[in-house]
């Protein structure tokens, strides 16, 4: 006698089967649970993702940007900044005996004893090329432009008080100046 025969014989018919109908309902009962299980999982995703990007967002907005000033700027006298600032005939801030001294460090301008803050260089205008600065002079945040001038290097060009809400690019961009590259 075959393994096949012998199992035959020890189980015998077995259960009979439920009909076709009984089948169909529990097979659809089925199908609903699965269906109910994978929208609530989906769900709690999607709910899972929105909380996480709304507490990313309210994050993201308690960061202060350096492109942006959230807080007023007060706006100091040039006395105050160590500046002795002279508005010339073409409406351009130009700086006299000042004490700032500009400086070369790898390759970019900058004024000594004020590390920027933020630097966007270079900044082109017609044939100029310049550097923006976003410096700190005698506590007050400054604005700093500075020009090269062929014969005698980088020179302060003009240094105005950050102005409420204003950034350096905008500032930059305000007066002519362009990212080398950006199209005018």
């Amino acid at each position: 006698m075959s393994l096949q025969e012998q199992l035959d014989r020890a189980i015998g018919q077995g259960p009979e089967l439920p009909s076709a109908s009984e089948r169909l309902a529990t097979a659809r009962s089925v199908a609903r649970r699965r269906r109910s299980l994978t929208v609530g999982a989906a769900t709690a995703v999607a709910l899972a993702a929105v909380a996480v990007a709304t507490s990313t967002l309210q994050e993201a907005s308690d960061v202060r940007s350096p492109y942006v000033d959230v807080a007023p700027a007060a706006t100091p006298e040039p006395a105050k900044q160590g500046v002795d600032a002279m508005r010339g005939s073409d409406g351009v801030d130009r700086v006299g005996s000042s004490g700032l001294e500009v400086v070369v460090v790898d390759g970019s301008p900058e004024l000594a004893g004020h590390p920027a803050r933020l630097a966007i260089g270079p900044v082109v205008r017609s044939t100029q090329e310049g550097f923006g600065l976003d410096v700190e002079i005698d506590g007050n945040r400054s604005f700093v432009l500075l020009v090269h001038a062929d014969e005698h290097g980088w020179r302060i060009h003009r240094i105005t008080a950050v102005p409420k809400g204003e950034n350096l690019a905008t500032w930059l961009r305000d007066d002519g100046w362009l990212p080398t590259g950006e199209p005018s």
